[in-house]
């Protein structure tokens, strides 16, 4: 298999927790050891976290203006203006640019506060390394996806990795 060849991966999260550890060829009790854990880190490359793009400005702004509600007040505001109903055309335009000020406002804090708590997260991941519970610092990436090596087991309240 080349390089640009990509693998099926499958969907983990549909699949029972037996499944995944047998699938994964892991031992929930003992862990990787540090050999097998070297040798996938090899093979498959870090389990990192991918981090979520900031919106530009524009982009949420032009956001507030892709709805079929605001496409259609839009029309509206034609015909108005059309038909020479010059109030009810800048009326139905001030409730558009309202509507957008308030969506683009809105969306903007939330991202702003969304931003700041990715900056203060502190992102550890629980691994069992030779039967030895650890914690690890997990890296984050850019963008893309990785494979990981882990699934939540809500039987057991545990994670492993």
């Amino acid at each position: 298999m080349t390089a640009t060849q990509s693998v099926a991966q499958p969907t983990w999260h549909v699949l029972s927790f037996e499944a995944v550890k047998d699938s994964l060829q892991s031992d929930v009790a003992r862990g990787l050891t540090q050999i097998e854990a070297a040798r996938r880190l090899a093979q498959y490359g870090p389990n990192t976290l991918a981090q979520s793009r900031e919106r530009s400005a524009f982009s949420i702004l032009f956001a507030q203006f892709r709805s079929l509600i605001v496409a259609l007040l839009v029309a509206a505001t034609v015909i108005a203006f059309a038909m020479g109903e010059n109030i009810e055309g800048f009326a139905i335009l001030v409730v558009i640019v309202l509507n957008a000020a308030i969506g683009f406002f809105t969306e903007w804090k939330a991202e702003q506060a969304l931003s700041a708590l990715q900056k203060q997260s502190v992102r550890v991941a629980h691994v069992i390394r030779k039967v030895r519970s650890v914690w690890k610092p997990a890296k984050i990436k850019s963008s893309g996806h990785s494979p990981g090596n882990g699934r939540s087991d809500s039987r057991k309240g545990i994670s492993w990795h």
